[in-house]
């Protein structure tokens, strides 16, 4: 985001101060955080000016909107997180030493996912819980997968989890009529590039899903537009070829199942 929109979005902006800008002005994320508590997230990839701008807020407990003649007192609370190594940019002057210590008023370290082993599989089992009822799946992880996830250092940390779980689930709970597809176990080699082997988490079972039977017709054909999706790396002419479908046909059929298309996936 440019700089002067960060400027406008946190202090706001008075009446024209620039062209386009909104009739009356507008209040800035400080002002409507006044009482309350503001979340600055990756404040390390802050603008290096911008950080003098938010210190002297921080410092004088007032803002000025952009384009405005007076200061406003506020009274915000303000949470700060990063990943960055913010001592490092200090010396390499990418990061404001005055604006760290204003902000280094009390610091809660977060560790990795990777020193967390019992939080690492009570996040796995929850997120496989959740998976296998939105995508219709009977997943189960075997305790060597297990060992598996707390021997993966989780460079991503939950959001790899997380995508590594849903992606397991799909290829268990979207697999053709007899074809048996385990734990994506390769994602869980130990050094980057490497593949693991996979030990295979248990099989669901190839009987379709009891229920009505447009229900099932509904699912399978959810399940073949993906699959063709997925061996045909998205490709969707290849895709619909494959399926014998028109254009029209194809795309409608997308959009009754809530599939991207653009990426096969569920829209959000």
């Amino acid at each position: 985001m440019p700089e002067n929109l960060i400027e406008s979005e946190l202090f706001g902006y008075a009446d024209g101060s620039f062209t386009g800008a909104k009739k009356g002005g507008r209040a800035g994320k400080l002002q409507l955080a006044d009482g309350g508590t503001l979340f600055l997230d990756e404040v390390g990839d802050m603008p290096y000016s911008m950080q003098g701008k938010l210190l002297r807020f921080l410092q004088q407990g007032e803002i000025e909107r952009l384009g405005g003649d007076h200061a406003k007192p506020l009274d915000v609370r303000v949470i700060a997180a990063t990943n960055q190594p913010l001592e490092e940019m200090i010396l390499r002057r990418q990061f404001r030493r005055d604006f760290y210590y204003r902000l280094n008023v009390f610091t809660i370290t977060i560790p990795p996912l990777r020193e967390r082993g019992h939080d690492l599989l009570l996040l796995a089992k929850h997120f496989l819980a959740a998976f296998n009822a939105r995508y219709g799946g009977s997943l189960e992880m075997t305790a060597g997968v297990y060992r598996k996830l707390t021997a993966y250092p989780w460079p991503g940390n939950v959001r790899e989890l997380k995508n590594y779980v849903e992606r397991s689930v799909i290829l268990s709970a979207w697999a053709d009529i007899g074809q048996a597809v385990g734990v994506d176990a390769a994602a869980l080699s130990t050094e980057p590039g490497e593949g693991g082997d996979a030990e295979a988490a248990t099989q669901p079972d190839n009987d379709p899903p009891a229920g009505p039977l447009d229900r099932s017709l509904h699912l399978y054909e959810r399940r073949l537009l993906l699959a063709a999706l997925r061996r045909n790396r998205n490709n969707r002419t290849a895709a619909m070829r494959e399926l014998g479908m028109s254009r029209r046909t194809f795309y409608r059929k997308l959009a009754d199942h809530c599939i991207d298309d653009k990426n096969g996936t569920d829209v959000p």
